[in-house]
């Protein structure tokens, strides 16, 4: 993990390499690195999921990025919201710690479900001293 001080750059100091620790090479790798892991490459589809009484809580932190029922009177991709009660065709997602819940439409009947979640970055790696 790269701190940059608030004198970085001072003189020259970390803009080439060699001089200063970390340098500026450094810095924007790790830079690059974080960014990587906000733009979702580590977004990957979960396993089934049992869904009971119309909701599920996901087993992890991370943010749906989409929401299919698998098993239901009408399975498929369901349109996501943040609020209300969701209608035939929709999931609610509320979260409590990072965690979603899903709440889907009690007319849809579903019973299984897989998602599709970007993981939540647990820190950031370049901290600003």
């Amino acid at each position: 993990m790269a701190t940059i001080t608030e004198k970085f750059g001072a003189g020259g100091v970390g803009l080439q390499p060699g001089h200063g620790d970390p340098d500026l090479a450094t810095i924007l790798r790790e830079i690059a690195d974080d960014l990587a892991g906000f733009a979702g490459g580590d977004a990957d589809w979960t396993a089934e999921l049992a869904v009971t009484t119309h909701e599920v809580t996901l087993p992890n932190t991370g943010v749906p990025v989409a929401v299919e029922a698998t098993t239901a009177g009408s399975a498929g991709v369901k349109t996501m919201q943040y609020s209300g009660t969701p209608g035939a065709g929709a999931v609610q997602v509320s979260f409590t710690n990072g965690v979603a819940t899903l709440t889907f439409a009690a007319a849809d009947a579903v019973t299984g479900a897989r998602v599709l979640l970007a993981p939540q970055p647990s820190t950031l790696k370049t901290l600003a001293g």
